[in-house]
């Protein structure tokens, strides 16, 4: 199952390469949605949840953990 869902996902997403957080610059292994364009280590991606859950902004909230399900993150 595992196979048909990593191909699935290289399909909509395209490969992973390094990406540059654009935050702090530090190199990353993953690919760009469409969903959520921005270029985000998982520290930055994990603060801008925290911030939106705390400021009430439930959009942005929504789009972090979608993106963290997306990334494969079991933390968030």
């Amino acid at each position: 199952m595992g196979l048909f869902k990593d191909a699935f996902r290289q399909a909509r997403y395209g490969a992973d390469r390094t990406l540059h957080c654009q935050e702090c610059g530090d190199a990353y292994l993953g690919s760009i949605s469409r969903e959520f364009p921005d270029a985000l280590c998982g520290k930055h991606l994990e603060r801008l949840g925290e911030r939106a859950k705390r400021n009430g902004d439930n959009r942005t909230y929504q789009l972090v953990q979608m993106e963290f399900r997306r990334r494969g993150c079991k933390w968030s």
